[in-house]
């Protein structure tokens, strides 16, 4: 997929802050009394952060696997000035992080619970491959989107293995997709608690970036997240991508690796259950050596009438039965660019597209190796390379294949899609600034040779990360930071998307309208990267699969 960079209601307990000119702040909601701590956002204005508020059960032992369940309240005053924890992952050569992670940050500008001036909430999923990430400031500080006068809240779900373990047999209650399961109970918590944090329940826009933003997608299109966000951003990543959905009943597969032998199911299940959780993930990677399949990511479940993904992501678009809100979809002019500095970290250099066919979607239904993928392959690279040779030198060719396969052409589809039986607005987009905040470029001096911005680079416009340099006022990062800010605000606010001296057209049926946003402006356009979408048009036409 994308890689990388309970409730109990107590009618008693009444919101009251005290102490609101200290460092810290105190906030009672139905769950119990916080503690958190003021801040402050870019312009030093004032905020309310409060850290690790848990809206689960710790996915522990006999919970491991298992879909998440809403925490019970707690007693006494809980510390929220602590950033969220990571769940388990691998970091470099290191396993990382803890398997009770299923906490949330809120961020507010207002604490004054008012039902005439509650503010409009974003949640945010963040990225990583299902496979790694979290919630933390270290990477999606608020002091940015803060300013657009709305609530935020970002929260941790289970990743890799933890998070997407299935067996189709129902007894066991792990059917899969736990890790947007987390997401979705997250979503409730918001809906039930937001007010006391200044959130406004009815204005709730769901936004993630990468597999955040192809989770966005899968609430859109699940039957389960219905009534739970009134918005959607989706920021390089739809569910529709081809390698989105993955490999069902994994379980199964992880106990081989793991070498847990019985004829007993269940005592299959529990010696999982029970493993350290280190040997999960050694599994889990022993499991990406040995089999070319994908065992990380959302699956389409068995049991559809309880499924969160009950069917194939373009058949639920299709056929129109999701959740219908405005939209706003797009993806970084280079995405590759990403791809092409990670390889280039994990080997030592760059390493030029070779196997063209590698690039050729699934569900075009051609088997590698017959005359006709060759043909098509041969086809990919001409037009891509043409006579060049590429070499580690000229990586232009495989920045722009990899934009286009895994981002921008699915970005497009999905958008056009939509378009076709939502009676909301879709808006799309291309980002295309290119500035000291671009955080994925500035990670290395070779990337920065290159136009354009990075996967990923857009975080650093919209969240302040650990490597953020100073920002002067008046600077063109200043400007641009404003600017893309605004964009995503005024979504949140207005379910339209505002920029300066020039109106921002969705997207209708027949007319791929979008976006360009830049380093200085934004400039709106119809059918961004038309000859390279073209090109892969033309191609599922051919195939009789578009």
């Amino acid at each position: 997929m994308l890689p990388p960079i309970n409730y109990v209601l107590f009618s008693l307990l009444t919101f009251f802050v005290v102490g609101s000119s200290s460092e810290e702040i105190e906030l009672t909601i139905p769950d119990g009394t916080l503690i958190g701590r003021v801040r402050y956002d870019h312009f030093g204005k004032e905020f309310y952060s409060f850290q690790s508020i848990p809206f689960a059960k710790p996915p522990v032992g006999h919970l491991r696997f298992k879909d998440p369940v809403e925490n019970e309240p707690w007693l006494g005053i809980r510390d929220a000035t602590q950033d969220v924890p990571q769940c388990v992952q691998i970091s470099g050569l290191n396993i990382v992080g803890q398997e009770d992670c299923l906490y949330l940050n809120v961020d507010t500008p207002n604490l004054h619970k008012n039902e005439s001036n509650l503010l409009p909430v974003i949640v945010f999923i963040h990225g990583g491959g299902f496979t790694s990430g979290s919630a933390r400031d270290v990477i999606y500080g608020p002091e940015f989107l803060i300013t657009e006068d709305i609530v935020l809240v970002k929260l941790n779900y289970r990743l890799n293995m933890f998070g997407f373990f299935s067996l189709d047999d129902p007894s066991f209650g792990a059917p899969g997709n736990a890790g947007l399961k987390d997401q979705r109970l997250g979503l409730e918590w918001v809906q039930k608690n937001i007010e006391y944090f200044g959130g406004d329940p009815d204005q709730v826009t769901i936004y993630g970036q990468s597999a955040g933003s192809a989770s966005v997608h899968l609430h859109v299109l699940s039957p389960q997240s219905k009534g739970l966000f009134s918005k959607a951003i989706m920021q390089s990543g739809v569910a529709t991508s081809p390698t989105t959905t993955g490999v069902r009943n994994n379980g199964l597969y992880l106990a081989q690796v793991l070498g847990v032998t019985t004829d007993d199911d269940t005592e299959m299940f529990l010696t999982l259950q029970y493993l350290p959780p280190q040997f999960i993930i050694q599994g889990f990677l022993l499991l990406s050596q040995i089999y070319p399949m994908r065992f990380n990511i959302p699956i389409v479940e068995k049991h559809k009438e309880t499924a969160f993904l009950p069917d194939n992501p373009l058949k639920i678009l299709r056929e129109g039965n999701y959740n219908k809100v405005p939209m706003m979809i797009g993806y970084t002019d280079a995405e590759g660019i990403f791809y092409e500095q990670s390889i280039r970290n994990l080997t030592g250099e760059s390493q030029p597209v070779t196997d063209f066919f590698a690039f050729v979607p699934n569900e075009l239904g051609i088997l590698p190796g017959t005359p006709e993928a060759l043909e098509l392959a041969e086809e990919i690279k001409e037009f891509y390379q043409g006579g060049v040779e590429i070499s580690p030198d000229y990586m232009l060719p495989s920045i722009n294949i990899i934009t286009d396969t895994m981002f921008a052409f699915p970005a497009r589809r999905a958008a056009v899609e939509h378009v076709k039986n939502n009676e909301y607005p879709v808006y799309f987009y291309r980002f295309s600034a290119d500035t000291e905040l671009n955080v994925v470029k500035r990670m290395d001096s070779i990337s920065m040779e290159f136009l354009g911005a990075a996967h990923a680079d857009d975080i650093g416009y919209l969240f302040k990360t650990v490597i953020s340099p100073e920002i002067l006022n008046g600077s063109v990062e200043d400007i641009a930071l404003q600017r893309v800010n605004g964009i995503w605000g005024s979504f949140a606010k207005y379910s339209h998307p505002l920029i300066e001296g020039d109106r921002w057209e969705p997207v209708v049926d027949g007319v791929l309208n979008y976006m360009d946003i830049g380093t200085y402006r934004d400039i709106s356009g119809v059918n961004p990267d038309e000859e390279r979408m073209g090109f892969w048009l033309d191609i599922f036409e051919r195939f009789g699969v578009l």
